[in-house]
């Protein structure tokens, strides 16, 4: 009897330590994929426009206006406190319009 409720508690506790392990191993994986979707999110495809002394910054996968400021310096602190610790890439907008945001970074 004894040998019986020994093999129990063992087993029980292979069973418990097998079923951490496995659900340890699950939240890692979705650790990981919050992770990914966090960076997917902090990486912004972005359009500029130009009206008067300002830039417009919009998200162009989202369609929405993200900043604005006069210079790359306004713009940049402007996202930041947004969205903390994202980056833009300028990938569509008027060519005079990003010539001018990019002589304002000099």
């Amino acid at each position: 009897m004894l040998e019986f409720l020994l093999g129990v508690i063992i087993g029980s506790m292979a069973l418990y330590l097998l079923a951490a392990a496995l659900f340890h191993r699950y939240l890692n994986k979705i650790q990981q994929a919050v992770d990914a979707r966090r960076q997917q999110d902090l990486l912004i495809r972005a359009r500029v426009e130009q009206i008067g002394n300002q830039f417009y910054i919009y998200n162009l996968d989202k369609n929405e206006f993200l900043v604005q400021g006069r210079n790359m310096k306004e713009l940049v602190d402007n996202l930041e406190l947004r969205k903390p610790g994202a980056v833009i890439g300028v990938v569509d907008g008027d060519e005079q319009a990003i010539q001018n945001l990019k002589a304002t970074a000099q």
